[in-house]
């Protein structure tokens, strides 16, 4: 393992921080269309020189839009401070890679953010990092050290005596008998 490996994950969580709370402050300048929108179905925008107040639909339109955009640039944000987040603590590097590669979209910041992300990210010695956390400091699953792969379900039809396919209708010897009758 190279030893800047984890210094480099922690600056790049950092950035990814610092990037995702600016996201999140960035991403509510679309409510100033969600604003528009209620004013001109308010009828703020209703001017009878100027031919009348808007249709409707303009006025939903342009609150729906947009709506869609802050969501968009929430999800982005949020997602940016998760990959921070997986990034500090050398976990979920699915995640932070598919996050670095749609930052590539975001210029100018999102796009050198992204692009050394990803030069970090692919280095065998991170995939190793990242694995070696993967399992809360184990190399595999704890459960291996026992000699399978998962711990035993004791719900499983072949631990239960007696269990097969479901059997539909009434038991074989009729109706269960209650309180003695």
């Amino acid at each position: 393992m190279n030893p800047n490996d984890a210094e480099h994950l922690r600056l790049l969580g950092i950035f990814h921080y610092v990037l995702g709370g600016i996201g999140v402050l960035l991403s509510f300048f679309p409510l100033i269309y969600v604003v528009v929108g209620v004013a001109m179905l308010s009828g703020a925008f209703d001017d009878a020189a100027a031919g009348g107040a808007p249709p409707r639909e303009v006025g939903w339109f342009v609150i729906a839009f947009g709506a869609f955009f802050m969501l968009l640039g929430l999800t982005l944000a949020i997602a940016m401070i998760l990959a921070g987040r997986g990034l500090s603590r050398a976990r979920n590097h699915t995640l932070c890679v598919v996050v670095a590669a749609i930052e590539l979209l975001v210029a100018p910041l999102g796009t050198i953010l992204g692009i050394l992300s990803l030069v970090v990210l692919m280095r065998p010695s991170v995939k190793e990092l990242f694995d070696a956390n993967k399992y809360g400091g184990y190399a595999t699953h704890p459960a291996d050290a026992y000699g399978y792969a998962a711990p035993p379900n004791p719900y499983a039809a072949e631990a239960m005596p007696g269990a097969g396919p479901p059997t539909h209708g009434p038991p074989a010897n009729g109706p269960p008998e209650h309180g003695g009758r």
